[in-house]
């Protein structure tokens, strides 16, 4: 079902329809249908800000840079300084054996490269801000991924820092600059550091990246142009080949930089601590959709909003969970230790059907003395578990998949892979 909006007017209607009452904070939403861009703001009864200061407010794009990041690797492409399917030691002359060996180019960019970059929360940088691709190539040394790459999908950081240290290499011009020349500029886009200092902007997290809403609607609106358009033919070629997700999850799939959400929807949600934002895009229906909101979550309030138009609200089903007669799973088959750089996850059996789990964070506890979690496992279908109890972290369930190279299982959450080591 298509998403079609006629007005502002009928955009604030459905908007105001979709948001839980009392109002809480400031509300924005924004759809490009047709080439057409429509906008509504929503303010609480304590709010004084004037409508037109949310579609100005700078606003932290998050993950959004990974698109940005695959839009100008796109780009690149299609100026012939690389191919997508170019090998990356190549590009970066990197040695070819070892976790290198036969990565490529789109790996990079839609997660099935196999590189471990949990232990790092920042990019490493040299002392002109450009990235510090020896520097990442140490990191991705330090362990030996169990997949081949273009296997398996892993949500991660590193591949966008590498995609970014390539470009850097062979532009001659910084990261920073490429995204301002070559993408934002043609846009009448103009970022600014939302903290007002000079942080180097990140390809992966947005770090010292921020747009307005407006500047932001003007991107999708660029972004579902059109095929006969130069962003059309860079679009088409990002999102012609989606890579599925090997496990339970909200995504349905990834293309180059972009999410993919299932009907011909892709996107990204952000969550920052001013604000949530959620954004999708329909090339093949040239519609286009953004939500940020201060009091609710953006992507509830997307789902709201669109009912069935984006199937994957209406059309997604948890694992159920099991019956104690339905308790009978080779528990042994899941028992084990899985890691990556950042998490250790101990899983034992408590009893013949039961199994508990044992975190650890091997960044703040290298020895992995004190466990961060300590949960017994609640059995689901699809050999997914509940965590009885989260204790504040993040995600509240892991599956364990199948690994195609090996006999054995990987732990998932959702977001990434956790190797079995033992």
């Amino acid at each position: 079902m298509k998403l079609e909006v006629s007005s502002d007017v009928e955009l604030r209607e459905r908007a105001a329809a979709a948001c839980p009452r009392p109002l809480r904070g400031h509300t924005a939403v924004g759809v490009v249908s047709e080439g057409i861009c429509h906008r509504a703001t929503l303010c609480d009864a304590d709010e004084t800000s004037p409508d037109g200061a949310t579609w100005s407010s700078q606003l932290p794009v998050g993950c959004l840079a990974k698109i940005f990041t695959a839009t100008l690797v796109a780009q690149a492409v299609s100026r012939g300084l690389f191919t997508f399917d170019a090998l990356v030691a190549d590009l970066l002359a990197w040695p070819k054996a070892g976790p290198l060996s036969g990565v490529i180019v789109k790996h990079l960019l839609n997660h099935t490269h196999g590189l471990d970059g949990s232990a790092l929360t920042l990019a490493p940088r040299l002392g002109n801000g450009r990235l510090d691709a020896d520097a990442l190539l140490a990191e991705i040394a330090r362990t030996d991924w169990p997949c081949a790459p273009g296997e398996i999908y892993s949500y991660s950081n590193m591949g966008p820092w590498i995609a970014a240290a390539i470009l850097e290499q062979h532009t001659g011009k910084s990261y920073e600059q490429l995204l301002r020349e070559s993408l934002f500029a043609p846009l009448g886009i103009e970022p600014s550091a939302g903290d007002g200092s000079r942080t180097a902007i990140c390809p992966a997290t947005g770090r010292g990246l921020t747009l307005s809403l407006d500047e932001l609607l003007t991107f999708v609106q660029w972004s579902v142009a059109g095929s006969a358009s130069s962003s059309g033919l860079v679009q088409q070629e990002m999102l012609r080949e989606i890579v599925p997700i090997q496990g339970w999850s909200v995504v349905r799939g990834a293309g180059l930089g972009w999410k993919y959400f299932g009907g011909a929807w892709f996107g990204h949600n952000v969550h920052a601590a001013a604000a949530g934002l959620a954004l999708r895009i329909n090339p093949a229906e040239r519609t286009g959709i953004v939500v940020v909101s201060t009091g609710y979550s953006a992507a509830l309030l997307l789902a709201r909003l669109a009912g069935t138009s984006l199937p994957e609200f209406y059309n997604l089903q948890f694992p159920r969970r099991l019956s104690l007669n339905d308790r009978r799973t080779a528990t042994e088959m899941f028992t084990g230790t899985y890691q990556n750089l950042a998490l250790r996850l101990s899983v034992e059996r408590s009893s013949q059907d039961s199994l508990d789990l044992r975190m650890f964070d091997r960044i703040a506890d290298p020895a992995c003395v004190r466990p961060v979690l300590n949960t017994h496992l609640v059995p689901c279908a699809e050999d997914l578990f509940l965590f009885e109890h989260k204790a504040g972290y993040v995600y509240d369930w892991i599956q364990f998949i199948p690994s195609a190279a090996r006999e054995g299982r990987h732990a998932w959450n959702g977001r990434e892979i956790i190797p079995r080591v033992s």
